[in-house]
């Protein structure tokens, strides 16, 4: 029995006689070769290669436009720059527009970490504490934020987002402290958003006497404040009411 057995023309047993080296020859005139066939092996895995190869390619690229849409090609150039770390402040801001029309969050992520490493600018610190508290990453969020306080940041806003992440991990004494420093930029405008907040956060926490405090001091703000959170005073003071009641009974 030979390697190939039957004469594929004449599907009669091939001799042993009927092998030369690298030539066999059926009795019926059919003639091989051992480097024909090898070179065919060789043509189909090559062509077999490159329809892997190719279906590869067209499986990445279709998953490519589902992922960036119109920004199918401009994208390319630019996240090729970022990962080899050459991309420019300018190539930075590009990406986070495009991941931003196409709702990637962690690449707008990743791109205004890139871009705070270039240029320190604590405005785009302050983004990144934002974009990751509206993800639902309290801590990321509250690292991004310390690290804006740290190096000088004031604006009112970080400051206001700083104090409901801390609120949201239970850590109610520091959320107190950048809720006062938000108050107190406009010490003498009620900051209803703001102060609704604090006093939310105080009651969820049973502040009680201090979300009293809260509301009656912002009361005086305005002439048309008299009546400002009303209904969450009267509920406090029953509560305080009744604790005193216990207490005394």
């Amino acid at each position: 029995m030979t390697q190939l057995g039957h004469c594929p023309a004449c599907h009669r047993q091939i001799p042993h006689d009927r092998i030369f080296a690298t030539v066999i020859v059926c009795q019926c005139g059919w003639t091989a070769s051992s480097f024909s066939k090898a070179a065919e092996r060789k043509i189909t895995d090559r062509i077999s290669a490159t329809i892997i190869v190719s279906a590869m390619l067209m499986v990445g690229a279709f998953i490519h436009a589902i992922n960036w849409d119109t920004h199918f090609f401009s994208v390319i150039p630019l996240k090729a720059k970022e990962l080899t770390g050459m991309a420019s402040t300018q190539d930075l801001f590009k990406i986070v527009e495009i991941c931003k029309s196409r709702h990637k969050h962690s690449c707008v992520k990743d791109s205004y970490r890139q871009i705070y490493r270039i240029n320190k600018d604590l405005e785009i610190l302050a983004k990144l504490g934002e974009l990751e508290q509206a993800t639902g990453n309290a801590q990321a969020a509250a690292n991004a934020f310390k690290e804006y306080v740290k190096l000088g940041g004031n604006q009112a806003e970080p400051l206001y987002r700083y104090a409901q992440v801390l609120a949201s991990m239970g850590q109610v004494d520091e959320a107190v402290r950048y809720y006062r420093q938000v108050l107190e930029q406009k010490p003498d405008t009620l900051q209803v958003t703001v102060t609704r907040s604090y006093v939310s956060m105080l009651i969820e926490h049973k502040r009680y006497e201090h979300a009293v405090e809260v509301i009656e001091f912002y009361r005086k703000k305005a002439d048309n404040t008299g009546y400002f959170m009303e209904k969450e005073l009267q509920a406090l003071n029953r509560i305080l009411k009744k604790d005193h009641t216990e207490k005394n009974s």
